[in-house]
């Protein structure tokens, strides 16, 4: 079973990934492309998940 963040965001990656007047719609195309890849959503995610203890090691 997938984390609570995964299962939410599985079959929604472009409302995920669009911010308004950040990106333009062919970009966005592209990021949902890539996100929609196995396994990309879950990397994503374990990678914030990580990042206080990335700063906590002074690598983040």
């Amino acid at each position: 079973m997938p984390d609570i963040p995964e299962a939410l965001i599985a079959g929604r990656e472009e409302t995920w990934l669009t911010q308004p007047d950040m990106l333009f719609p062919e970009e966005i195309a592209v990021y949902v492309r890539a996100y929609q890849q196995p396994g990309a959503v879950r990397g994503s995610c374990m990678d914030h998940r990580a990042a206080p203890q990335d700063v906590a090691q002074g690598s983040g």
